[in-house]
């Protein structure tokens, strides 16, 4: 019981002795405080928390990036691969030193002139190929006329003939005098291309290359009429002469009769004839 009784004397004593101290200020004859006990920086260490932890995801986000980056590069390596491998599929590059593919037209003959055809009616155009080593699989064929800026189309996508040694084309040039572009008499340039291409594809080796330097002529049909009553003359109409003609026949038999007649006198004058 007495050793009880001490022990709360001696924790009560120190009780009062360590809120003392507490309170009391730090002796002037004392190192300062701060010297002698480091106090953590809670706000400091706050911001080393952040930025170490700002650093570990930025290192993450750039290794996720860098991992993505990776990835895209493989992607659009493969993606590459497989668009050149198609497309060596199905086109195929020739040797540069090879010409490109031409077109010949062998109807109508131009030769003898420049081949013309009647508004209306039906233009019929007969050509091979010549130095193709990929024959297209269609053709686009127009007609184009610089008189009036306009644009004509014959066929559109005509498949090759490939068992045919001249392909042709048919133009029906009937029903085009109400449309907005009517044709005119003139002169007109037949344009052949690949259905896959234009009309201003740059020429390739072993490809067909856009034509357009073969022209030809339209003429416009008009209706009969009859001369009679027109103030323009038909000379082989009648088989009378006209006064030009009357006037140079008794002309010329009028210096026969002359000619005769001075002919007589002369000799008779000079006793020519006995």
């Amino acid at each position: 019981m007495r050793s009880t009784t001490s022990f709360l004397i001696y924790a009560t004593f120190l009780a009062l002795l360590s809120t003392f101290t507490a309170a009391w200020p730090w002796p002037s004859f004392f190192p300062e405080i701060d010297s002698l006990v480091v106090r953590a920086n809670d706000a400091e260490s706050s911001q080393e928390t952040t930025a170490t932890s700002t650093k570990t995801n930025s290192k993450a986000t750039e290794t996720v990036s860098s991992s993505q980056d990776k990835a895209t590069t493989t992607t659009g390596t493969k993606g590459s691969s497989s668009t050149k491998s198609t497309k060596s599929a199905t086109h195929t590059s020739y040797d540069q030193r090879l010409a490109a593919g031409g077109i010949t037209v062998l109807s109508p003959v131009s030769t003898s002139g420049l081949p013309i055809f009647k508004i209306g009616g039906k233009a019929t155009f007969g050509f091979n190929f010549t130095d193709l080593s990929a024959t297209p699989t269609a053709l686009n064929i127009m007609a184009t006329c610089t008189l009036n800026e306009a644009m004509y189309t014959i066929a559109m996508n005509q498949t090759i003939n490939s068992t045919a040694t001249t392909q042709q084309a048919v133009w029906d040039s009937n029903g085009y005098e109400t449309s907005s572009a009517p044709l005119v008499v003139a002169t007109y340039t037949l344009i052949i291309y690949d259905s896959d291409g234009t009309e201003t594809d740059v020429a390739e080796a072993g490809y067909l290359a856009p034509f357009d330097s073969f022209e030809f002529g339209m003429y416009n049909r008009q209706d009969y009429a009859d001369d009679a009553g027109s103030s323009i003359p038909c000379i082989s109409c009648s088989g009378a002469f006209g006064s030009l003609e009357r006037n140079a026949l008794g002309f010329a038999f009028g210096m026969s009769i002359i000619t005769v007649l001075t002919f007589t006198w002369f000799v008779n004058g000079l006793n020519v004839i006995w």
